[in-house]
């Protein structure tokens, strides 16, 4: 197993998270050759993904069974009543 995913399994462990950490056998460019080779549904795969908003990074992690739109990702923030101060909804997710 490679160092960094080592790490990461001790860290889980250490944690007392549920499950493993596992290596594919072959390289899994999508989130279905993914979920392929683990023989899961592609719901249970998580995509990341990093944009540079600003210069600074922007993580969005997503469900493999949903795109995101990066037209979106793109667009300046929206104001929603969710945003406002004393909003009893809390903050607002842009997808």
């Amino acid at each position: 197993m490679h160092p960094s995913a080592l790490n990461v399994t001790r860290a889980l462990q250490a944690l007392g998270a549920a499950g493993q950490v596992r290596e594919l056998p072959e390289p899994a460019p999508t989130a279905a050759a993914a979920a392929a080779q683990l023989g899961c549904d592609l719901g249970a795969i998580a995509n990341s993904l990093v944009f540079s908003a600003d210069g600074e990074p922007l993580l969005i992690l997503t469900s493999g069974a949903h795109r995101v739109d990066t037209s979106m990702v793109a667009a300046p923030p929206a104001r929603h009543e969710q945003d406002e101060p004393g909003s009893k909804l809390g903050p607002c997710a842009r997808c």
